[in-house]
């Protein structure tokens, strides 16, 4: 894919790529080299280049009476994208709330195979303010989405700034040392030591959903939309967590 139809789709549409591309490749330019190189006529490149700056895409200097344009670290964009995101994540829960009064019907949806499970548990993200509260095996959930995203989604987690309360299984554990309780990885763990008779699967409880995850033999995330339910699990994990080691 060419970088032009790059830039428009993170948002430089019409000729605001190409004068993007222009201060990159030039380095530093007065606008009339800018839209000679560029091929934009001088008052539109004008106008490009300052909505450029208030993107933070582009900075300015004063030479004397000229003024030169130049481009900043194009990692901007990765940070603007981490902004919005933050925003869409503060925002979803409320929006769902709303989504979830209008239709009055809770709504289930079935995610299949690795890559299906892998989205639910960014969802879970998605879908929680502060913290959310996890029932079952962290081997089940390991022999899905595997080590690595695991630990991918604990530094997500943190970063956004939400709690895992976990309830786990003594005799289906894995050695995991981000998945341990610990401040730093903003994480409180309980055990239950209750016997099981093979793999089960796992809950967890965000603030608008409910989401059951099994392991790698059946290999699905179930995603229940519901108040009463989201409010009966926690309950019910509230009342298993004052009797847990």
């Amino acid at each position: 894919m060419e970088l032009e139809q790059i830039l428009r789709e993170l948002g430089l549409k019409e000729k605001k790529a190409t004068v993007y591309l222009t201060v990159l490749k030039i380095g530093s330019g007065t606008v009339t080299e800018i839209a000679a190189s560029s091929g934009v006529k001088r008052p539109t490149c004008y106008d490009i280049l300052e909505d450029l700056i208030s993107k933070g895409l582009v900075n300015q200097v004063h030479k004397g009476a000229r003024r030169y344009f130049s481009a900043e670290d194009p990692k901007v964009f990765l940070e603007n994208h981490r902004k919005q995101e933050e925003k869409i994540s503060e925002a979803l829960p409320h929006l769902e709330a709303f989504y979830n009064r209008l239709s009055g019907k809770p709504k289930v949806r079935l995610y299949e195979g690795v890559e299906g499970v892998r989205k639910a548990e960014m969802e879970i993200l998605d879908s929680t303010k502060c913290e959310y509260y996890y029932f079952g095996s962290l081997k089940s959930i390991d022999s899905v989405v595997g080590a690595d995203f695991l630990e991918k989604h604990v530094k997500e987690r943190v970063r956004r700034g939400i709690w895992s309360n976990a309830l786990r299984i003594k005799s289906l554990e894995v050695d995991l040392p981000f998945m341990v309780s610990d401040d730093k990885y903003m994480r409180r763990v309980r055990y239950i030591s209750y016997p099981v008779l093979g793999e089960i699967v796992t809950m967890t409880i965000s603030d608008t959903k409910v989401f059951i995850t099994s392991s790698d033999k059946e290999c699905y995330s179930l995603v229940v939309e519901s108040p009463e339910l989201v409010n009966l699990m926690k309950t019910v994990w509230h009342s298993c967590w004052a009797g847990a080691e």
